[in-house]
């Protein structure tokens, strides 16, 4: 994820009235989080998940065992950023409950 979506998420949390400020120094602090963690991801690898993920939903493709590859490349990512994966988790969780 660019820095630049990332400020732009925090833009948006930052302008909400209805989230306090305390969730919201929360949600600033595991965005620079998810910002420091995306540093140590391999553009390579990133770019083979999402071919992994477009094979999976394109219905001309009718390579076998997709879903496979792209279970395998996930788990992998799981296993090698384990902290970007928690942190991500953290914030889509704390977004859903403000109704993000």
């Amino acid at each position: 994820m660019p820095k630049n979506t990332i400020n732009e998420i925090k833009k948006t949390v930052n302008s909400l009235e209805q989230v306090d400020q305390d969730k919201k120094v929360l949600l600033n602090e595991m965005l620079d989080e998810l910002h420091k963690e995306l540093g140590a991801v391999k553009p390579d690898q990133a770019k083979n998940i999402v071919k992994s993920a477009q094979k999976v939903v394109d219905p001309n493709d009718h390579e076998p065992d997709l879903l496979n590859s792209l279970n395998k490349s996930v788990s992998e990512f799981e296993t090698e950023h384990p902290k970007l994966v928690d942190t991500v988790n953290r914030l889509c969780i704390m977004l859903s409950d403000i109704g993000i």
